[in-house]
């Protein structure tokens, strides 16, 4: 944003019909300027419709003016190398502050399969929870950290599911076990999501399967 304000604000005082103005005194143009708002207020006040164009004229003209004493009075060419430079560094910045490319890991494609229910003891509700996550984005994020995804004999990243086999991601909720003689209540423990990784890997470069 900065880079175009700059190119726009360097444009604006290089143009043409603004450079003209370079050899008048400051006081000169501000004097004519002045001169031009009156004629245009006058031309607003008495309704002269036949000399819109003019006005449209002297509008411009009276622009032009405020710009050259603008680029004097503020330095607007230093101000717009200025915002120029300081928005090309930000682009660098933002350039390099990019991750190397490097060998990149292929996106890993997930199914969320149907929800499941499940009765079980507070117990076993603690044990199986060691081996899940609380929300979907940290189930997804198990399968871009999974080791198998590189392979350990040409290196790459594009190990993927092989044919027949997919990597999926469950949510399970859990209900406290009824015991015989009480009536369902259906008492939430939590729900948790699970990993289903696929039990067969293959790599994309060198063929090399994988089994977990």
């Amino acid at each position: 944003m900065l880079l175009v304000v700059g190119v726009i604000i360097w444009g604006g005082v290089n143009v043409p019909s603004v450079k003209k103005l370079r050899s008048y005194p400051t006081s000169i143009l501000q004097q004519e300027a002045k001169v031009m708002q009156m004629t245009i207020d006058a031309a607003s006040i008495a309704g002269m419709s036949e000399n819109i164009s003019r006005k449209k004229e002297l509008q411009k003209e009276k622009f032009n003016y405020e710009l050259e004493i603008a680029r004097r009075l503020y330095a607007l060419e230093w101000l717009a190398i200025a915002l120029v430079l300081f928005g090309l560094g930000l682009v660098t910045m933002s350039f390099l502050a990019k991750p190397s490319s490097g060998r990149k890991k292929a996106k890993v494609r997930v199914t969320e399969i149907m929800p499941a229910e499940v009765y079980v003891d507070e117990a076993e509700y603690f044990r199986r929870s060691h081996d899940a996550f609380t929300s979907k984005e940290e189930a997804l994020h198990w399968f871009d950290n999974d080791p198998l995804r590189t392979c350990s004999y040409c290196g790459s990243n594009s190990v993927k599911p092989a044919k027949g086999y997919t990597d999926e991601i469950q949510l399970t909720t859990f209900y406290k076990k009824v015991p015989s003689t009480a009536k369902d209540l259906r008492i939430v423990f939590g729900s948790l999501w699970f990993v289903k990784p696929a039990q067969e890997l293959q790599c994309e470069s060198c063929n090399q399967r994988v089994l977990r």
